[in-house]
């Protein structure tokens, strides 16, 4: 069976959804360049071996 990935998601939601992409607190834009960078390994022991 298929299941569509919006899940019946109306198109307010996909706005929100894009708006918090692109406005990231400064701790996400951390966490997720710290994840881009860390291509081999375990990701979240990459990013939690550097915040106290």
């Amino acid at each position: 069976m298929y299941a569509s990935m919006d899940y019946g998601a109306n198109m307010e939601i996909f706005k929100i959804a894009e708006r918090l992409r692109r406005d990231m607190t400064a701790p996400e834009k951390i966490i997720w360049d710290r994840v881009c960078k860390n291509q081999p390994g375990d990701r979240r022991s990459n990013i939690l071996d550097g915040v106290n």
